[in-house]
């Protein structure tokens, strides 16, 4: 028996069932016409309000003051750093994690180099 997918004749008989369009009513294609265009609107507008609810729920996370604004904090600022490697520069400078959230931006933090 000869396998429906790879004769072609599997999807060729799913299609021949279907109806023509000039074989629908006027009430049939105006509820495609109205469902189809109601699925493009929804999935149109569901993926365009996606950056918006991004911000709001961003901006949601920042820190409030007491009058009610929104204030710049570096939530990170001198919490614990870890790292698997830290580096030594040869002047004897350790790039330490901590140096990655002490604020300051003359201070940097380096893995040692492996490969």
């Amino acid at each position: 028996m000869e396998n429906q997918v790879t004769s072609g004749r599997g999807w060729r008989q799913s299609f021949s069932k279907l109806k023509h369009p000039s074989q629908f009513s006027n009430v049939q294609l105006a509820l495609f016409v109205i469902a189809f265009g109601l699925i493009g609107y929804l999935i149109y507008h569901s993926f365009a309000a996606a950056p918006l609810v991004a911000s709001v729920e961003a901006e949601n996370m920042l820190p409030q003051t007491t009058s009610g604004s929104t204030s710049s904090v570096n939530l990170s600022l001198n919490k614990p750093a870890t790292a698997s490697s830290i580096q030594t520069l040869s002047n004897g400078t350790v790039l330490k994690p901590s140096n990655a959230v002490d604020g300051n931006s003359s201070t940097r933090w380096s893995s040692n180099y492996s490969d």
